[in-house]
């Protein structure tokens, strides 16, 4: 059936142009020499379609084949989708519901109606576009036969032609068949939506009954549905179907087919208790991937039907794994779905990593073959959690010279450039945790802080280009304005499906490459005449084959450690890598009665070195008054990781997939756990083993910084001045500036940007490897040292071991307690009088029962030279926090 309503108003010059080609056609139409010959030429391209009886027939089948070859289905006669009928099996009432709004002059014409076409051409110049066809229900009748078996044309004469040769194809087949075969052909061969093809299965789609048995309200809206199926479809769009329904009874009623009493009953009655609900038609176990392979056909072939169009379809499926998929979604697999819960649904796809082949595919809990609700591919859903491997953390090992040991700061974060907060899923933060920890338990402020850096490392255009790669229809037309860092945590516009997230996950196994994934292999059209198609996929590099290599490394921690995240049901005697992910309804369930955090959407991402598994379970869309979102027990169920560990479990069943394998370019390196600036930071000698830390790494990263202290704060004032009266000798130096340097490390945070109160686990700092600032006060004399001593104040005392009359050298700084000095020094020289000038003698200080040092101990030689005695027997410090503790 010609339809041109998606035909939109252009620019002026189109429209002009449009006005000009109907003018023509109707110019030529009409009638003149030059118009003979204009017209002998058009029919008498040897490209064009010739008449063909046997393509009326829809006895004639594509034929879909699996990974070995074997016979899937013949799409037009055992797929469930057409069930042909003769004319006197149609009702008097349903011709007429199509004579009315479809071609009232059906009886009158010879398959050309030129009347009609005529004022469809006046009509298209007044409005300025070609929305009228003018077509009749003959020319319909080709258009599907013959002229959907062409290349879809471009604008221009080219469309003259066909719509010419259509005329022309029409008038011969009226001169061959009756109007009642006609009528019966083209009844048995249009599309009446979802999965029915055919007036008999049209009937049985949307009423549950047999084409006789329709009524004239379900017969209007028969006749008034294949305009447009997908916008007219009542189970989705059931306003708009009235209103079609409406118009065909009052074209009924204006052509005399109906009496006014007729169409008041049918124009009030209520269609919602005529619809049977969208039945499943009893086909193959193969649906939810037939109806994919329908739609790469489509694309492949320019928008032929391979239920109209004779084709050989290949294909990647798996029948194995089909079956299960089927038995998944039926219930038949041993899943343990919610009890009692027909709306939650679930979607899934299954894909060869090497090649991009689709292999199985679920589209939902009684899919019915309508693949706009196909949830493998044709319903797009919010991503959640799954999406961070693929935009925050992979690029960190290229870009940014991450290892997989990195530490990141889960602290409180606010959106870059706004105001507004967000959280992890618990609401809590924990500080410095590592990289492995952070992925395994999908913390959302890591996954931020890697984007944020990213994007000012190497651009927001440059991870733009990234996402791009990937597959995903929600960036394809992504601008820099519009983007947002809630992508990262699959937040904002970030959705996708099952198949798309099969893709993209892939690249980790592939060394970092993207296939499309598609279940086509090849089709052949058996006419004999049209080439034969066989797509190339092209891999398309997304990121290195060491990043991918790096990323499964934390992705199979995430499995093989009891994270408990619900991915240890992926423990298997192969290595398996996953991801898992959620959604919540926000606001938008409110007013359902749904709670504000209420999760709507649960996904598991899991692959191995052969293949990925995509699966999300949740529910389409809130209702009120039913149970449309997880609680603990649905969400600790883990439908998908049921769902995944079955098809892993049967496509592995024979071949146990072998380890991701190491690429070259990858070394290991030890370095200071949680020193990090644009590298890491080689090992001093004394550091704490709790302060040490090796990971994998680019080796391009690998080379390592020398750790050394923040450069001290000059000193400015500083006096030593001897209290003869007891032989003491009191310091004061100028307050430290950074009086938090002055504290001891205690593995806490005090505090982070615009949240002062914050305290979470601290792996680094400075003072933790080279100790705190301290005062530090050296004497000597003669160059011969007497003492270096050590005060947490600015203020101190001390007895010195200074003789009668001796003069000694007394030199303050700044220093890091590990015996680190960098700040200048000042020096004063103090004299000691003579015993009978000093008024009370104390005890001579090189006696060894007269303690010296600060506080009145003796500084030791092993409190001095050894930094990891200086707080041994403090019991108020605490040793810093290995966050995977928590």
């Amino acid at each position: 059936m010609e339809n041109n309503n998606n035909i939109k108003k252009g620019s002026k010059g189109v429209k002009v142009l449009n006005s000009i080609i109907i003018v023509i056609l109707s110019l030529v139409l009409i009638g003149s020499v030059s118009a003979f010959y204009l017209l002998d030429g058009i029919l008498n391209d040897p490209d064009a379609p010739k008449y063909d009886a046997s393509s009326l027939e829809t006895q004639e089948s594509s034929v879909i084949y699996d990974t070995d070859g074997n016979v899937i289905i013949e799409l037009s006669r055992e797929d469930g989708t057409r069930e042909n009928v003769s004319y006197d099996q149609i009702p008097q009432v349903v011709v007429d519901a199509f004579l009315s709004i479809e071609d009232s002059r059906f009886y009158k014409h010879n398959g050309f109606d030129l009347p009609r076409f005529i004022k469809s051409a006046l009509e298209n110049v007044k409005q300025g576009n070609l929305g009228q066809g003018g077509s009749t229900l003959t020319m319909q009748m080709i258009d599907v036969s013959h002229m959907s078996k062409l290349e879809k044309a471009p604008n221009g004469f080219v469309r003259i032609a066909r719509k010419v040769q259509e005329i022309f194809l029409s008038m011969q087949a009226e001169s061959h068949i009756s109007k009642q075969q006609i009528l019966e052909k083209y009844l048995n061969l249009i599309n009446f939506g979802g999965p029915a093809r055919g007036i008999q299965k049209g009937a049985q789609y949307y009423f549950g009954k047999d084409v006789s048995q329709v009524t004239l309200s379900e017969a209007a809206f028969l006749a008034g549905v294949i305009n447009a199926p997908n916008g007219f479809d009542p189970y989705y769009n059931y306003d708009a179907a009235i209103e079609r329904r409406n118009e065909t009874l009052d074209l009924m009623l204006y052509h005399g087919y109906i009496t006014e009493e007729e169409h008041e009953l049918a124009a009030n009655t209520e269609l919602a208790f005529q619809l049977s609900g969208p039945i499943v038609f009893e086909t193959s176990p193969y649906l939810s991937y037939i109806d994919k392979v329908r739609e790469e056909i489509i694309e492949l072939t320019g928008g032929l039907d391979p239920t109209v169009v004779g084709m050989e379809i290949y294909t990647s499926m798996d029948r194995g794994a089909q079956e299960l998929a089927d038995q998944i979604l039926n219930g038949e697999a041993g899943i343990n779905y919610p009890e009692n819960d027909e709306l939650f649904q679930v979607g899934f796809s299954l894909m060869n990593n090497q090649n991009g082949e689709i292999i199985a595919l679920g589209g939902g809990r009684g899919y019915d073959g309508d693949n706009r609700r196909n949830r493998a591919y044709g319903v797009v859903k919010q991503s959640g959690s799954s999406i961070k491997p693929l935009i925050d953390y992979c690029l960190t090992f290229d870009y940014l010279g991450w290892a997989t040991d990195h530490i990141l700061l889960d602290a409180p974060m606010k959106y870059r450039g706004t105001n507004t907060p967000f959280y992890n899923a618990d609401g809590q933060n924990r500080g410095d945790v590592t990289y492995q920890y952070a992925v395994a338990v999908s913390l959302n402020t890591t996954a931020i802080t890697a984007l944020q850096e990213l994007c000012d490392t190497i651009g927001v255009d440059k991870v733009l280009e990234h996402m791009k790669k990937l597959g995903f229809s929600a960036f394809e037309n992504l601008t820099a304005e519009d983007f947002s860092f809630g992508y990262g945590i699959g937040g904002a516009d970030m959705t996708t499906t099952p198949v798309e997230m099969a893709g993209a996950f892939s690249i980790f196994a592939n060394n970092g490459n993207y296939i499309e994934p598609h279940t086509i292999r090849k089709i052949v059209f058996k006419d004999g005449k049209t080439e034969s198609i066989e797509p190339n996929y092209e891999s398309v590099n997304v990121i290195s084959p060491q990043a991918a290599y790096l990323m499964s490394v934390l992705l199979e921690d995430a499995v093989s450690t009891n994270w408990q995240n619900l991915l240890q049901i992926m423990i298997s005697p192969y290595p398996v890598y996953g991801k898992t992910g959620t959604t919540d309804w926000a606001q938008d369930g409110l007013a359902y009665g749904i709670p504000e955090v209420a999760m709507k959407d649960k996904w598991m991402v899991v692959y191995t070195s052969k293949y990925t598994a995509a699966t999300w379970a949740g529910y389409d869309e809130p209702v009120a008054g039913k149970f449309t979102w997880f609680d603990t027990n649905k969400m600790l169920l883990n439908v998908p990781g049921q769902i995944n560990k079955k098809l892993f479990d049967f496509i592995h069943q024979n071949n146990y997939p072998s380890a991701i394998q190491q690429p070259s370019g990858i070394v290991s390196v030890t370095h200071v756990k949680g020193a990090f600036d644009n590298g890491y930071y080689a090992v001093p000698e004394g550091t704490p083993d709790e302060m040490i830390s090796t990971g994998l790494i680019k080796s391009e990263f690998a080379t390592l910084n020398e750790l050394k202290p923040d450069e001290l704060s000059e000193l400015k004032t500083f006096t030593a001045e001897l209290d003869d009266a007891t032989s003491k000798v009191n310091f004061k130096f100028t307050p430290y500036p950074e009086a938090e340097k002055l504290e001891p490390f205690d593995g806490k945070y005090h505090g982070v940007e615009g949240y002062p109160n914050f305290s979470g686990t601290k792996l680094y700092d400075p003072s933790a490897i080279f100790g705190e600032v301290v005062y530090r006060v050296e004497v000597t004399s003669n160059n011969i040292s007497l003492g270096s001593f050590d005060y947490a104040t600015d203020t101190a005392s001390e007895l010195l071991p200074i003789m009668p009359g001796q003069k000694v050298e007394v030199c303050g700084s700044y220093a890091y307690k590990n015996g680190i000095a960098a700040s200048n020094k000042i020096c004063t020289t103090i004299e000691s009088k003579d015993d009978d000038e000093r008024p009370n003698r104390p005890t001579d200080p090189t006696d060894p029962n007269e303690p010296i040092g600060p506080g009145n101990q003796t500084p030791s030689d092993t409190d001095k030279n050894d930094p990891q005695n200086n707080h041994k027997d403090d019991p108020n410090t605490e040793e810093p926090l290995d966050p995977t503790d928590e």
